[in-house]
């Protein structure tokens, strides 16, 4: 199965954040955070990392930070979606 460029992209950052001890993908509804998968500024990187790749802009004054946690969040709101 291919990824979508993202989901790649989160899976790869991920991957690196600590790379000394490696962890199991995330679940697609897994606290990033509370996985000790992301720190706050590795959350703050990944966000820049992916509006960068996607040109979607977060706007925090109308999204929940915590709605981006899980993969299944970033997922949402960085991929297109299709009509």
């Amino acid at each position: 199965m291919t990824l979508h460029p993202v989901h790649a992209t989160i899976l790869e950052f991920l991957a690196g954040q600590n790379p000394s001890r490696p962890q199991p993908p995330p679940e697609l509804d897994d606290n990033l955070l509370e996985r000790h998968q992301l720190t706050s500024l590795g959350f703050l990187e990944l966000i820049q990392l992916l509006e960068e790749q996607t040109g979607v802009v977060i706007d925090f004054t109308t999204t929940d930070p915590a709605s981006l946690v899980t993969l299944r969040g970033l997922l949402a709101a960085f991929q297109p979606t299709h009509s």
